[in-house]
């Protein structure tokens, strides 16, 4: 199965914690995960990187990395909406946490 899961929220929220332990099961049980990381999700980039030691594909949209001078991280795409659609068209389960 190919989960993609959108978080539009940063530390602030339960969301991190949420969607960081959904793609860790979805891993353990072999599933594809993509992130995809938005609007205040995009502060959250380097709390998610050890996912993608174990598989995970972790986008963040690089216009809202740019407003908020975000750096590029190693093993980060910075994407587009065009991303995110792409993640929702390969996926068989989407969860937009935001």
């Amino acid at each position: 199965m190919k989960l993609g899961i959108l978080l539009t929220t940063g530390m602030e929220s339960q969301n991190l914690h949420t969607a960081s332990k959904l793609a860790e099961a979805a891993l353990a049980e072999g599933h594809e995960v993509s992130l995809f990381l938005m609007d205040g999700g995009v502060y959250v980039q380097e709390r998610l990187l050890s996912l993608t030691e174990r598989g995970a594909h972790l986008v963040i949209c690089g216009h809202n990395a740019q407003e908020r001078g975000l750096p590029r991280v190693e093993n980060v795409l910075f994407g587009s909406q065009y991303d995110w659609a792409e993640i929702v068209q390969n996926a068989d389960r989407v969860i937009a946490l935001g």
